[in-house]
């Protein structure tokens, strides 16, 4: 009976991804391409270690409808790319053409990078501010785990690429698979 359950898990899990992948076409092919509030990253093109983010594959979806099973992913991914073992995570992001009125010049890159398969990644707690945002006009300080390698253990990630502009914002959610 087990089985069966776990089967039918993979079979609701493989339709709600087809559902997806319908619905990641609508999303992409039409108007919503443009820059909106949406912050689906059509306002920004990015390449991770010279590999060109792309848009994510029906497969990719399935794999990551497995992932949501398993662990709470919060944001909606729509982008991938694949990386050879011991690549440095080295991340370009330019405003693409609809994105250089919407964002504005210049415009900053954050990263965010979380492990989807319990790799342990090595890095130190520190505090973090930013003048941009503050509260009773001081800065405010968060924790951040930084990492102390941009070398990343095989596995899958998701990667969140944020562009900050002086005029807004868009963000890129990635995942990332190395092996």
């Amino acid at each position: 009976m087990k089985t069966f359950a776990n089967l039918l898990i993979v079979l609701i899990v493989a339709v709600l991804s087809s559902s997806c992948a319908g619905l990641m076409s609508d999303l992409t092919g039409g108007p919503s391409r443009s820059c909106n509030p949406s912050r689906h990253g059509f306002c920004f093109d990015a390449s991770i270690a010279g590999a060109v983010v792309t848009e994510i594959s029906a497969s990719s979806l399935v794999d990551l409808d497995l992932y949501r099973a398993e662990q709470y992913i919060d944001s909606e991914t729509f982008w991938e790319v694949r990386l050879a073992p011991g690549t440095a995570l080295a991340v370009d992001a330019m405003p693409n053409s609809s994105g250089e009125g919407w964002l504005g010049a210049p415009a900053k890159v954050n990263l965010v990078v979380r492990p989807l398969n319990n790799q342990n990644l090595i890095g130190e707690q520190r505090q973090l501010s930013s003048p941009n945002v503050t509260a009773g006009g001081r800065a405010l300080v968060t924790g951040a785990k930084v990492l102390n390698s941009n070398i990343l253990p095989r596995g899958d990630y998701i990667v969140s690429i944020t562009m900050n502009g002086p005029k807004n914002w868009d963000r890129k959610t990635v995942l990332v698979r190395i092996g």
